[in-house]
């Protein structure tokens, strides 16, 4: 008595569709005065920069590359008040060391 295979219909190795691909939104474009702001901004950078040539860390001789903001950007993005001229190694300092940086008003 012979006994039947039965065979599926399935195939032995499933066909590789390839990664999922996440779609992405893109991204939203810049409103015009938010623009507008940066060429403000821009301009208002250059010239800190050009009358604060160094750093303004005490101590510190470096050149100026960097504007920190010592409060926050939102309200105060354009306020030159809240400029500090730093180098590039003291700007990385003041935001790895927000507690220390505060106590020295470079953070409000």
């Amino acid at each position: 008595m012979a006994t039947q295979i039965q065979r599926s219909t399935e195939p032995f190795f499933k066909p590789f569709k390839g990664p999922k691909v996440s779609v992405r939104t893109p991204l939203r474009k810049e409103s015009e005065k938010r623009q507008g702001e940066r060429v403000i901004y821009s301009e208002k950078r250059k010239a800190y920069l050009e009358t604060h040539t160094f750093c303004e860390f005490d101590g510190c001789a470096r050149l100026a590359t960097d504007i920190h903001h010592k409060e926050k950007r939102g309200a105060h993005y354009l306020d030159e008040s809240t400029f500090f001229a730093a180098c590039r190694q003291h700007h990385n300092w003041i935001h790895q060391n927000p507690a220390e940086a505060k106590e020295m008003g470079l953070l409000v």
